[in-house]
């Protein structure tokens, strides 16, 4: 299907051309390179994550990092939630929805409770247009939604306009065509009166979109060419890869299919060249796919329709998943495959199921009439105050007759919502065995996960138990004997006349290496700094003995940590930093080391950086090498998440998120 345009917002400012972006950028890196002060570089960091957004998205996300190091080193809380934002913003574009979510909520929270509710609109907005992706329509409506009366309250014409624009793309997912243009129309009117040239075009390209869904291609294909020339003007890359896609598709609609691919291929390689935009690359796989389904060359469409549903599957996006299996259920039927035919369209089904269901469609309406309903109350409350009792007069007869027109609206709805109820109910009946069928297996499945954290937890705390005995035996049972031996090795000297000679030294010597050989693998095995002092002390250590003998510059850097963490975390924790730091000195060619632990309401955030050679940090974790296996499951196993970005030859940054707030501390 053709790609809907929603806008990039960032804390309130647009995003300015490319020219201007390339010219502030050189000049923010020179910046950068002559100031050491924090406070001084953390809003450079924000506005060069800010610049490349629109056409660099992994080195957005260097940048937003960076911010989010110095906003928590500086304890600037502000900075520290507007970092998060940017970061949710960077996984929205990844397609990493789950984490960009995670991030819009937490930031929404703080903005709540500081009351900066002309901030909160922003988190509204970018929650809505996530929980789209991701099919939830009733509660992007409901962000949505709630983000226009934030807006109104706030005089924030451009949020409102951007809000209308958002409900008006859920309207055209779920088919109601007049709701989409009259809410997309209203958005472009806002943006006219502003004389704001991003957003016209979104909106411009948003009603192609709605045209080309009720069929009516050469509307469409009229704005979208339009919208490709104001993308031009702006030289947006994102923007003119849209509508190239959006272009691609009508010529596909018109049977135009050569000027389709042409469209769809050269959109498609844009978006590969920008990074991030994942969703909208399994969306160029599909249309191309289909394109040459249409032109009778299912074979050369299959290619693309497999690439489409792996990536669909990898994004857990439920609409790109299902376009993808209606593709492959037509090839495979052009080839003679009618099993696996058979099987994508039941995926299809499903999915559709899913999707547009009786329920969603009603709280739908009546999201929407709750709307409607009081957006009226408001204008009618407000005319009652400016105008003569006359009119007040007439304004009270206008709302009974809307809400007589309203209650036939509903009354419409509730008749049709009552018959699709009776036909899904009808069709759920065969269904239902099927659906048990898979609640029992999903149990099943929990189980299993819930046994295996249970033997996870059993195995890990028996070896570090193990390694406690073990530690304990080698430096009371090895090394005091080895002690022993050495002080009466000693005294034997003082009773021969060889006590200078080199067999004798040597021995001597072999001893003295033997009982620091010992201490030093008790050490390793269980840090007496960990068991006695706890996580930072222990790590101090290890920081310390690698400066000392390596030759590194180790920095260590400790935030909001006062008090002991659960064993378990502290030990897990250690172990995580030992691997990171065992694997810099083997492979990175690393000459600084940045260590870095800090906790924040109960989270606690473990960051791990050199300048080494760095590597293809996707490859290694496709390919899964043993190290990398045993350090996601100690993160796993302490309820954590990991993040590994890498780049050949510039460094390695490591990230461990985990909670911390439920585990009891250490006494």
């Amino acid at each position: 299907m053709n790609q809907l345009y929603i806008t990039l917002l960032l804390l309130g400012f647009y995003l300015p051309t490319t020219a201007q972006n390339l010219s502030t950028t050189d000049s923010l890196k020179q910046a950068l390179t002559e100031t050491e002060e924090p406070v001084e570089k953390l809003p450079m960091y924000f506005q060069l994550a800010y610049n490349s957004f629109r056409n660099d998205i992994p080195q957005s996300r260097e940048y937003t990092l960076q911010a989010l190091q110095l906003s928590r080193q500086l304890a600037d809380s502000a900075n520290y939630y507007k970092a998060l934002f940017y970061l949710g913003l960077v996984h929205r574009f990844e397609a990493n929805y789950d984490s960009a979510m995670h991030h819009f909520q937490n930031v929404h929270e703080y903005y709540i409770e500081n009351e900066q509710r002309d901030q909160a609109v922003f988190t509204l907005f970018n929650m809505g247009v996530v929980s789209s992706y991701r099919g939830w329509w009733n509660k992007s409506l409901e962000y949505l939604m709630a983000g226009v009366q934030v807006a109104e309250e706030s005089g924030n014409e451009v949020m409102q306009g951007e809000m209308l624009n958002s409900i008006g793309l859920v309207h055209l997912e779920l088919k109601n065509f007049d709701q989409a243009l009259s809410m997309v129309k209203q958005a472009l009117v806002i943006f006219r009166r502003l004389e704001s040239i991003p957003e016209q075009t979104n909106c411009v390209s948003n009603i192609g979109s709605i045209y080309s869904d009720m069929h009516q291609q050469d509307s469409a294909l009229y704005y979208f060419k339009k919208a490709l020339e104001l993308n031009e003007l702006e030289d947006n890359k994102w923007g003119m890869a849209m509508s190239l896609f959006n272009i691609g598709f009508t010529y596909s609609e018109l049977g135009l299919y050569e000027d389709a691919l042409k469209n769809l291929e050269q959109s498609l390689e844009m978006r590969q060249q920008l990074g991030g935009y994942q969703r909208e690359i399994a969306d160029s796989y599909t249309n191309i796919a289909q394109t040459y389904v249409r032109m009778g060359r299912s074979d050369e469409g299959l290619s693309y329709a497999l690439k489409a549903k792996a990536l669909a599957d990898s994004l857990q996006v439920p609409q790109e998943l299902r376009d993808a299996h209606q593709v492959l259920a037509q090839i495979y039927t052009d080839l003679g495959q009618y099993q696996q035919s058979y099987l994508s369209q039941t995926v299809v089904t499903t999915i559709n199921d899913s999707i547009y269901n009786a329920e969603i469609t009603r709280q739908v309406s009546e999201l929407q009439a709750q709307y409607e309903t009081e957006k009226k109350e408001k204008e009618i409350a407000l005319l009652t105050q400016e105008r003569e009792v006359q009119e007040a007069t007439l304004a009270r007869k206008s709302l009974l007759l809307n809400a007589f027109i309203i209650g036939c609206l509903l009354l419409g709805a509730l008749i049709v919502v009552t018959i699709r109820f009776y036909r899904s109910k009808m069709k759920n009946r065969t269904l239902i065995a099927q659906k048990n069928e898979e609640i029992n297996h999903r149990k099943i499945q929990e189980l299993e996960q819930r046994q295996k954290l249970i033997s996870m937890d059993a195995m890990v705390s028996g070896q570090e138990e193990e390694r406690k005995r073990i530690a304990k035996d080698l430096h009371d049972g090895l090394g005091s004997l080895l002690a022993n031996v050495q002080m009466r090795f000693s005294s034997i000297g003082d009773t021969i006349e060889s006590v200078n000679s080199p067999v004798y030294q040597q021995a001597n010597d072999l001893l003295d290496e033997a009982c620091h050989e010992v201490r030093k693998i008790a050490h390793n095995m269980m840090p007496g700094a960990l068991v006695k002092f706890g996580l930072i002390p222990a790590i101090q250590d290890i920081c310390r003995a690698i400066e000392k003998s390596k030759g590194i510059t180790v920095d260590f850097q400790v935030y909001g940590i006062n008090e002991r963490f659960a064993e378990k975390i502290e030990i897990s924790l250690y172990r995580i930093v030992q691997e990171l730091l065992n694997n810099i000195l083997k492979h990175a060619q690393a000459t600084e080391i940045i260590v870095q632990i800090s906790q924040h309401d109960g989270d606690l955030t473990l960051i791990v950086e050199d300048d080494g050679n760095g590597f293809d940090a996707n490859a290694a974790q496709a390919k899964g090498g043993l190290g990398l296996r045993s350090l996601d499951s100690r993160v796993k196993y302490i309820n954590g998440v990991l993040t590994i970005d890498s780049v050949p030859d510039q460094g390695t940054t490591v990230t461990v998120e985990a909670p911390v707030k439920q585990e009891v501390a250490l006494v």
